[in-house]
């Protein structure tokens, strides 16, 4: 049985803010509080330590109380602030999740928890969607990371991957990012590069 105090969550805030001006969505107001406040209240039940991924804005973060992880890759999305963060955990189990979701539902570890203890890792669907950057996943097998670390050296080598196994001999050719990074995965279709997940 997963405990809480064997998970640590991954708050993934290392997103570029584009369509807001550059604003950090974390840290946006929502009534009297922030994102990120929100988010913590319902989050902190369900892992015993919380650390913040981030590629700016790090002191008020760190004004949280928190790890803060600053994203050592932050051209490379969501697996660069994953990567980073995740030679910080010392847990069996990570938690991640983008940093703005406020409402997220505070029994989410309780329903991957069988998938995860079965698999070593659960994605939860919300609305018939897969949500790829919240995960429950074991880190004595990193799979996930494994193959974020083929994805970031394979971008630093200009594609040739020359320091790190490429993607799975089996990856299909992703459509969004024209990569042959596709698996399948828990009945998916995810991209192993960017994310992108069809299921069905």
């Amino acid at each position: 049985m997963i405990s809480v105090a064997d998970i640590t969550a991954v708050l993934l805030c290392g997103g570029k803010g584009a369509r807001l001006g550059g604003q950090d969505k974390p840290l946006l107001s929502l009534s009297q509080d922030k994102l990120i406040d929100h988010l913590l209240a319902r989050l902190k039940p369900q892992a015993g330590k919380i650390i913040i991924s981030c590629s700016r804005n790090v002191a008020r973060y760190e004004a949280y109380g928190l790890k803060v992880i600053v994203d050592e890759s932050p051209n490379e999305g969501p697996l660069g602030g994953l990567q980073s963060a995740f030679s910080a955990i010392d847990t069996e189990w990570a938690l991640t999740c983008p940093g703005d979701i406020p409402f997220l539902t505070p029994s989410l570890v309780t329903r991957m928890r069988d998938d995860a203890e079965r698999q070593g890792i659960a994605v939860p669907f919300a609305d018939n969607e897969r949500q790829n950057l919240c995960l429950l996943i074991n880190q004595k097998r990193r799979e996930f990371e494994g193959h974020s670390q083929s994805a970031m050296v394979a971008s630093d080598t200009g594609g040739t991957g020359e320091e790190a196994p490429a993607f799975p001999p089996e990856a299909r050719l992703c459509l969004k990012c024209q990569t042959k990074a596709a698996v399948m995965l828990d009945g998916c279709m995810t991209c192993l590069n960017c994310g992108d997940s069809k299921c069905g």
